[in-house]
């Protein structure tokens, strides 16, 4: 497939995004898979420092489509199947729900404590904790589990739990070793950034994040993971999805034209990966814009114009 980028329009319109939003600044990486990446950096790491290109970044929810292909990994091997229940998630849930986001939790209906400290404190959670600590505090799941889909935290945290059963290794030992390293990509769990901001979490609110956001490192790094092969269940899409409309499928939100994509947002990130036919994007933000979603749906669209 003919693949022409276009680099001076996409800078362009990345730097307005960033006035537009108070930003900092940014680190973009995207390429071919199987090519070295470009990478940008842009405006300001901290205010006393320009970014640079190996920065690292919290990554936020761009840890679930890791946490993923380690889940589809020991799928792939036999040990645990797609319709095994997770009992330590609740009764009736699966590997396929947690993956999906339809294990039955959904914030809208009742909290996700996560880096809440009044929301931790009326489930008995106070000083340091993890999501393990979160998902056992958890009040009951607010719909039946595989009905439909509700973004959940939490249910990346019930994941990282099951590689930890099945595989005998910790969660961030079995990533690293068996889905980051074989695919060169160097990141590192409740890892530090090199990039400040304003910031409405303390560290140890960001290390909770666990299976489902605790994942820190540099645009080329997660470009690597990224390129990687992908396991074909990915795009299976859930019987309670409409045609025509993007979806939610195993680790990765797919989208008609068969795109996939994902995004991350917490105070001081928003971190964005988008997968189309044989070429990715990663974009990382050391600062949060105003509407998660519409930022999405308006960076998506520049590197559509960019040639991405």
């Amino acid at each position: 497939m003919t693949f022409s980028i276009r680099p001076a329009p996409l800078r362009t319109q990345i730097a307005g995004f960033l006035a537009e939003e108070h930003i900092g600044g940014a680190v973009i990486a995207y390429g071919r898979i199987g090519s070295r990446p470009t990478v940008i950096a842009m405006e300001q790491a901290t205010p006393d420092r320009p970014m640079r290109p190996d920065d690292r970044f919290r990554l936020a929810s761009l840890a679930k489509p890791i946490t993923a292909a380690a889940v589809l990994q020991l799928v792939d091997q036999g040990r645990i199947a797609l319709d095994s229940p997770v009992p330590e998630a609740g009764p009736g849930i699966t590997v396929r729900h947690l993956l999906q986001h339809s294990g039955g939790w959904d914030r809208s209906r009742s909290i996700d404590p996560i880096g809440n400290p009044e929301a931790l404190s009326k489930i008995g959670i106070t000083g340091a904790y993890g999501c393990e600590d979160v998902a056992a505090r958890l009040p009951p799941t607010q719909f039946r589990p595989g009905a439909r889909y509700a973004y959940s935290n939490i249910g990346y945290c019930r994941l990282g739990q099951l590689v930890e059963r099945i595989s005998g290794m910790s969660y961030a030992a079995y990533a690293e070793r068996y889905i980051l390293a074989p695919r060169g990509a160097t990141l590192t769990y409740n890892g530090a950034p090199t990039v400040r901001h304003p910031s409405t979490w303390p560290d140890s609110a960001y290390r909770a994040l666990g299976p489902g956001g605790g994942w820190t490192g540099t645009a080329s790094a997660y470009w690597a993971f990224a390129t990687g092969p992908l396991a074909p269940q990915v795009t299976e899409r859930p019987r309670y999805a409409k045609a025509g409309e993007s979806y939610y499928g195993l680790g990765w939100r797919v989208w008609p034209d068969g795109t996939l994509s994902h995004f991350g947002a917490i105070p001081g990130a928003y971190t964005m990966v988008v997968r189309k036919n044989d070429h990715v994007a990663v974009l990382l933000f050391n600062g949060r814009p105003a509407d998660d979603e519409k930022a999405f749906r308006r960076l998506r669209a520049m590197l559509k114009s960019a040639g991405i």
